[in-house]
């Protein structure tokens, strides 16, 4: 009988472990009218950091991103709002 190395006891399970749950995957980008910060940051060319900086209204001069929590950590970006904020200060013009 050959010895067990690392990688052959990695792949197995370990018996008091519960299995983990998986996550559901989010439909796609088109089909929702909201987005993840990832995805708003991306779309705004910014870091996710700054996205939420924004969103907590703590750039001077800026008015606060709207979004909607989910949950008590998460927060999520709906696309009209997002779209509205970027058009208000464009228009605003330098602070």
């Amino acid at each position: 009988m050959m010895p067990l190395t690392a990688s052959d006891t990695a792949n197995e399970t370990a018996p008091n472990r519960p299995a983990k749950r998986g996550r559901r995957p989010l439909l796609a980008l088109e089909t929702r009218d909201w987005m993840t910060a990832q995805e708003t940051a991306s779309s705004m060319g910014a870091s996710v950091a700054t996205l939420h900086r924004l969103r907590r209204g703590l750039i001077p001069g800026i008015p606060p991103l709207p979004a909607v929590p989910v949950g008590t950590r998460k927060f999520v970006f709906r696309k009209a709002s997002v779209q509205r904020w970027q058009d208000e200060n464009e228009n605003r013009g330098p602070a």
